[in-house]
């Protein structure tokens, strides 16, 4: 196939039917976080936040303290210029992922994302 985003609406495309997938995986598996948290990563990066909130909101209730949860939420703040949330969530993400023995690129990430907040909120020198 094709890169992602290669050719006119490639990118959409790509998108619409990685939702699709999700929508039917979830239709199986309502409580399936992996799939949940991965669609709601995927409406972050296409910026629709309120699909985003909602289907944060299922994790949520199944598992608050999830670090992939925690670092979904933070990028949602982010997205949503709530700095000080995303710092707090971030932080409770980190905490999460060095009590996982295996630190996946997730970590570095919630790493980047704690000093993209303390960069917004003017603490980062």
């Amino acid at each position: 196939g094709r890169p992602m985003g290669a050719g006119p609406g490639g990118e959409k495309k790509e998108f619409e039917k990685a939702e699709e997938l999700f929508t039917v995986l979830l239709n199986n598996d309502p409580t399936n976080e992996r799939a949940l948290i991965d669609l709601s990563l995927l409406y972050i990066q296409t910026k629709n936040k309120e699909k985003a909130r909602a289907t944060l909101e299922k994790v949520h209730a199944i598992n608050p303290d999830f670090h992939r949860f925690l670092y979904a939420q933070g990028n949602l703040f982010v997205l949503e210029e709530k700095y000080t949330e995303a710092l707090e969530t971030f932080m409770r993400a980190l905490t999460a992922y060095e009590r996982d023995p295996i630190h996946t690129t997730e970590y570095t990430l919630v790493k980047f994302g704690i000093s993209d907040c303390l960069l917004h909120l003017g603490k980062y020198d």
